[in-house]
């Protein structure tokens, strides 16, 4: 029973389907041994010698549950297999035969009836089952006539073709789908094909690259609008930083503006000792514009650019006989006021030493705290140590911009010097 219902399903794999097979063979074969050699242990019939009579014993009972289970579990799949056929009407009959067998075995084992033949009764039962089944899976018996006109019916677009990729059956509707994806499945004989609608997720896919392209488009002109917003502020930024290096250099170009127009009325000498001061003052007044757009934009000054202004100064007054030598002693941070001041007080000492060949040595010193600056000049040339002990002026606490002191102290080291010190 389980093996023709299991045929019919189609639903087991061969070698799951094979296993349950030999599983079977061999617990029926088993059974059928008991039967065979009941004489020697009784477990299947025991005889009663008092009243000639006998009963079941145990392996009987397992013949009993066996038949039963196979007959349930059979009908259970026929009736599934069934309802989903078309003509479930023709059900009816098979099963009140299969209902009425499974009664008579009940009946027969619990001796109910022992005057019917039951062997007989079973033997026959069993064999119109099984041509029953087999015909209807053969075709034999037909179960569902019109599969064909169902089929050409359906509500989707399927066919049915051989292995030659020919047409075999067809379903009446068309395929009016702008989008689609075929999908095919191997049966026997062929394949069935059916097509899928992508209709409606190719028009989300459609807005979505819609969506997609106008957030595209307001994030270029959010783009534009913020580059356009920055030029702005950076003009803007631009125009009163100019603005703030004019107003603090405007006095010193007036005055060089008065210088330049002097020179005519000098001698070729003095023409050309003024024109080297006024090149120092115009390359001053570059590096202090220089430094103001760097406070104006970093918030401080570094040291090290600072030094880089001292470098091209030396640079530049060597050509005019001075020797000057930079020393730096720690790097730090300034403000503007405190640069200013030392880039003017280091391009006034180099004015006033030029036609003098003089030896100008220049100590810094940048920290959290202060900032140093210390000129060294020596007319006749002398070797020195330029680093100096440190000195109570020099460590002072924080003060503010406004208490900057210029001091001026002579002392004797290997010669007469003059020293200068700007201190913050």
């Amino acid at each position: 029973f389980i093996w023709i219902s299991f045929t019919v399903e189609e639903s087991l794999e061969e070698k799951k389907f094979s296993k349950f097979r030999k599983i079977s063979f061999v617990y029926s074969s088993a059974l059928l041994l008991f039967v065979l050699t009941n004489d020697l242990h009784n477990l299947v019939f025991k005889f009663h010698d008092n009243y000639d009579d006998y009963s079941f014993n145990y392996i009987m009972v397992a013949i009993f549950l066996h038949y039963l289970f196979s007959i349930f579990l059979s009908f259970g799949i026929l009736i599934k297999k069934s309802i989903k056929m078309p003509k479930r009407k023709q059900l009816v009959i098979p099963s009140i035969l299969i209902l009425s067998l499974l009664i008579y075995i009940i009946i027969f084992n619990i001796y109910l009836n022992n005057k019917i033949a039951v062997e007989l009764t079973k033997a026959v039962s069993i064999f119109v089952i099984l041509i029953s089944l087999f015909s209807m899976r053969f075709g034999l018996i037909p179960i569902n006539r019109k599969h064909i006109p169902i089929f050409q019916k359906s509500t989707i677009s399927l066919e049915i073709r051989n292995n030659d990729d020919e047409i075999v059956l067809k379903s009446q509707r068309e395929k009016n789908y702008e989008k689609f994806i075929l999908k095919r499945k191997p049966i026997k004989g062929g394949y069935s094909i059916w097509y899928e609608d992508l209709t409606f997720l190719d028009s989300l896919f459609k807005k979505e690259e819609e969506l997609t392209k106008r957030l595209e488009e307001n994030i270029e002109i959010l783009t534009r609008r913020y580059e356009v917003e920055k030029n702005l502020e950076t003009l803007s930024k631009k125009e009163e930083l100019q603005k703030t290096v004019e107003d603090t250099i405007q006095d010193d170009l007036v005055q060089l503006d008065k210088e330049i127009k002097l020179l005519d009325s000098l001698d070729s000498k003095e023409r050309k000792e003024k024109l080297k001061i006024l090149a120092l003052e115009f390359v001053r007044l570059k590096y202090i514009s220089n430094l103001l757009i760097l406070s104006l934009t970093d918030n401080k000054i570094k040291g090290e650019d600072l030094l880089i202004y001292f470098n091209s100064l030396c640079k530049i007054v060597k050509n005019v006989g001075i020797n000057c030598n930079i020393y730096n002693n720690k790097d730090g941070n300034l403000t503007f006021v405190v640069a200013n001041k030392m880039l003017d007080w280091f391009v006034e000492s180099l004015i006033n030493s030029i036609g003098t060949q003089k030896e100008i040595s220049c100590i810094t010193y940048f920290d959290e705290y202060q900032s140093t600056l210390m000129l060294y000049t020596d007319k006749e040339k002398i070797d020195f140590n330029p680093f100096l002990p440190s000195s109570n002026t020099i460590k002072k606490s924080r003060v503010s911009q406004d208490e900057i002191k210029v001091q001026e102290n002579e002392f004797l080291y290997k010669g007469t010097m003059k020293i200068r010190q700007v201190i913050l």
